[in-house]
C-alpha cells in the first residue's frame, strides 16, 4: 500500500518535519511512504496512491488517483476538497479540525482578553516607560469580564465545542446556534433556525466559528448584525466568507458615504482572524477601525501542530489498516 504525503511547502511551520515521517515509516514497515517534494512527482505517485495526506484534494489529482481510498487533510476547512466528485467517489475524506482547535481557541481568547482588558494601551505605556495607572483607572466602566457575559457561539464543531467548555469554566452563559437541533454538552441553550432572533439580542459576545459551505456564505449579514444587542462584540475565527464585511463595518460605525468611522455603530468592537479577501487589502477601513483587533489568519500556528497532526494521522492509519471506522470523517454533502 502506498501513502503519499504531499506536505512539503515553503514555510517550515506548514511542512511535515522529516523526523515525524521517519517515525511513521518505522511504525508501519508494511506501508510504502512517499514524501512528495515536486509537483511532477506528486502527479506520478498520486496515480498509484491508496492514501494521500495533504492539504487539499485538487480536481486534477482526483482525476488521476484511481486507486485512492482515503484523503486526510491537514486543514480544518475542506471546502476546496469536498466538491461533488469526492462526495460520490467512494473516497473517505478526513480533516484536522480537532488538531487545530486547542491553539485556535487560545488565540481567540488572547485577542478577546486583549480587547476586554485594553491591553494594547498598557503596551503603549510600557514602551514609553509611563506608569499609566490613572489612565487605566479611567477605563473602569469599559472593562469586561467573561464571568458576566452571555456568549453566543455559531458552529459547534471542534473549535466551537472547545470554546463552549472553556467559556463555561470562566463563568460565561453559553448559547450555541447550530444547523440541527442536537445536544451541545457545554451549552446552556441551543438554538436553530429562527431561534437566532431570540438568541442574538441576549449576547454580549458573538463568536463566528462556522465552517465554509454554500449555506454559510455571508451568513453574518446586515440583518443578522441588526439583531445583535448594542455594545456586543463580534469575533470571527472560522472562515472569512461567512461574514459580510461591509455589513460588519456598518455595524461597527463605518460610513460608506463619508468614507470614515463615525460614532453611530451599535457593535462595541470586533476581533478578526479571517477575512473575505486575504491578505486584507491595505486600503480596507478595518485596519483603522476603533475597538477592532486584527490578526492575519494565524490562529492555528503552533510548535505543537505537527505532533498533534501526526498523532491523528497515525491513529487513523491504524484504523484504516484494521478496517475500522476513521476519526474526523467529513460529510462531503454537508461540507464538514
Amino acid at each position: 500500500m502506498l501513502v503519499v504525503a504531499n506536505l512539503a511547502v515553503e514555510h517550515p511551520a506548514w511542512s511535515l518535519p522529516p523526523d515525524l515521517l521517519s517515525r511513521l515509516i518505522d511504525q508501519f514497515p508494511s506501508v510504502e511512504f512517499h514524501w512528495n517534494r515536486q509537483r511532477r512527482d506528486y502527479f506520478r505517485r498520486a496515480a498509484e496512491a491508496e492514501v494521500i495526506w495533504g492539504w487539499q484534494l485538487e480536481p486534477d489529482i482526483l482525476a488521476l488517483a484511481s486507486s485512492l481510498k482515503w484523503f486526510h487533510s491537514c486543514a480544518s476547512g475542506v471546502r476546496g476538497s469536498s466538491f461533488g466528485e469526492v462526495a460520490h467517489s467512494g473516497i473517505t475524506l478526513t480533516n484536522s479540525a480537532i488538531v487545530n482547535a486547542p491553539v485556535v481557541v487560545e488565540h481567540l481568547l488572547g485577542m478577546l482578553l486583549s480587547l476586554f482588558r485594553r491591553l494594547p494601551g498598557l503596551g503603549d505605556h510600557q514602551r514609553k516607560h509611563h506608569w499609566g495607572r490613572d489612565e487605566y483607572w479611567d477605563l473602569w466602566r469599559e472593562l469586561r469580564e467573561f464571568s458576566t457575559m452571555a456568549v453566543g457561539i455559531f458552529g459547534y464543531g471542534a473549535i466551537g465545542s472547545r470554546l463552549s467548555a472553556v467559556l463555561r469554566l470562566l463563568g460565561s452563559r453559553v448559547m450555541v446556534y447550530r444547523r440541527r437541533k442536537l445536544p451541545a454538552d457545554y451549552a446552556d441553550e441551543v438554538f436553530t433556525g429562527e431561534g437566532i432572533r431570540e438568541m442574538l439580542p441576549q449576547c454580549d459576545l458573538v463568536i463566528n466559528a462556522l465552517a465554509a459551505t454554500g449555506e454559510t456564505d455571508g451568513f453574518f449579514n446586515t440583518g443578522v448584525f441588526s439583531w445583535m444587542k448594542h455594545g456586543a462584540v463580534f469575533a470571527s475565527i472560522g472562515r472569512g466568507c461567512t461574514t459580510d464585511e461591509a455589513a460588519l463595518m456598518r455595524a461597527l460605525g463605518y460610513s460608506e458615504k463619508n468614507g470614515r468611522w463615525e460614532k453611530d455603530g451599535w457593535l462595541g468592537g470586533a476581533v478578526l482572524d479571517v477575512f473575505t479577501q486575504e491578505p486584507l487589502p491595505p486600503g480596507s477601513p478595518l485596519w483603522k477601525a476603533p475597538n477592532v483587533l486584527i490578526s492575519p489568519h494565524v490562529a492555528a500556528v503552533s510548535p505543537h501542530f505537527w505532533h498533534r497532526q501526526s498523532e491523528l494521522f497515525t491513529r487513523n492509519l491504524r484504523h484504516y489498516l484494521a478496517g475500522e471506522p476513521l476519526e474526523e470523517v467529513v460529510d462531503c454533502d454537508v461540507g464538514y
